[in-house]
Order: structure tokens, then sequence, then C-alpha cells
């Protein structure tokens, strides 16, 4: 066998084992260390521009003076917005709205000022007009009520409040009718009669000189207070 052809044979032997080691290689899962990733992520192999690459940890040199521990260990300028200080809102507790005023009517001879006194509190029952009806359902606890007697009175006796809100009037003889509980708070010291109402200017408007058949009628607070005033000096 000649030199070249030697030469030839070996150099294709050569080639056949590159190529099986190379194969051979590529089969095998070779698994992937975290310290480069972790490295790579830092920017350890890829140097932002304009700056050198570290240097390589000299022996017996700390971990902790390396370029990249300093990099780890100082703290990172944050790009982003700062957030706004906590803000406690305080819950807003349910107000509880305030009481409204009211006038109610009642016949002497049916039941009087004196019985409603002697009773203490009653079931403002028998109430038969639809708008009436409207206002004793609106009616809330707490409410302040002027007590007027008419007929033969024709005067605020006093003054009540309400202790129940409607329910059924037990005394109708049809459903949809209702009543409420109402206390004596006190009477007036002096009887406002419907003379005196209708003399005082800041009484002109009142449901009661308006609409005087409604048994059940709202005031303002301020004709209440004025009406108030009034029984108390007579």
């Amino acid at each position: 066998m000649s030199l070249t052809a030697t030469g030839s044979r070996l150099s294709h032997e050569i080639d056949n084992q590159r190529n099986a080691n190379h194969d051979y290689g590529q089969g095998i899962k070779q698994p992937l260390h975290p310290a480069p990733l972790f490295f790579f992520s830092l920017g350890r192999f890829h140097p932002p521009e304009g700056t050198k690459p570290d240097a390589p940890r000299q022996p017996n040199t700390p971990l902790s003076a390396t370029p990249v521990a300093r990099r780890l260990c100082t703290p990172q300028v944050s790009l982003a917005l700062p957030r706004p200080p906590c803000q406690l809102h305080r819950v807003k507790s349910a107000q509880t709205p305030a009481p409204q005023h009211w006038l109610v009517k009642s016949e002497p001879a049916t039941y009087a000022w004196a019985d409603f006194v002697r009773d203490g509190t009653t079931a403002w029952t028998g109430v038969r007009n639809y708008a009436a009806r409207l206002h004793l359902r609106a009616m809330q606890t707490g409410d302040r009520v002027l007590v007027y007697e008419s007929v033969s009175t024709r005067a605020v006796r006093g003054i009540a409040t309400v202790s129940r809100t409607a329910f059924p009037d037990d005394t109708a003889d049809e459903p949809g009718w209702v009543a409420v509980q109402l206390d004596v708070v006190g009477a007036l010291a002096h009887a406002v009669s419907l003379d005196q109402i209708k003399a005082d200017p800041a009484l002109a408007n009142m449901t009661l000189l308006r609409n005087s058949r409604l048994s059940v009628q709202p005031v303002t607070a301020a004709e209440f207070a004025r009406v108030v005033r009034l029984g108390a000096r007579g």
C-alpha cells in the first residue's frame, strides 16, 4: 500500500471518529447549572457598554470583595413611582335622620288630650284619610307631634313623640289602614288656639290653615318651635 493511500485512510478514520464523538456529545443532556444563568442575568458576561468587564477574582480574595458581590449588596435604585402613603379611611357610621314634626287631630268627645295624658301612651287609630295615612307611614321613631283638639277646643294642647312606627290598625274594617304609637311628652303651659295660629305671620303657611280637614299633617321645624314658644308664654 502506498503512503498516499495510507494517509487517505487515516484521514477518513479520523473524520469518522470526530463525527462519532460529536453525535455522542449531542445525545447527552447536560444539566444546566443555575450559577451561570444567575451571573448572566446580572450582566456578568455582558457588561454595559463603556464599562470594563470584571477582573477575575484573585486567590485568597473574599467573595464579598468581588464586583459581582458588591453589586448584589448595593441597594438598587427603583424606577417605579413611589407609592402614596397609606391613608386610613374612617367608616362613616349610619347617621340618624333628623326628627320630623307632625300635627295630629283628635275630637275631645272621642279621645281628649286629658285621656291621652291619663294613658301616657296610645295607638293612634281611626285614621281613614288616604293623605293622612301616607303621613302616618312616613313617621319615624322619635318624631315630635303636636296634639290638636278639634271641634269645640280648636287648639294645640300638648306634645307627643312617636314610639312605634306604622303598624296595622286593628280597628279598621278593611286591610291597608295603619296606626302609630304615640307617647305623651308634656302639655303646653297655654293651649295655642287656632286664632293665635292664624294671627301669627310665622305660621301663615302652616298646613293646618290650608287643609283644616286633614287629621295628620306635616309641620316644619320652624313652625313646631313657634307653636311651642307661643304655648310657653300664652
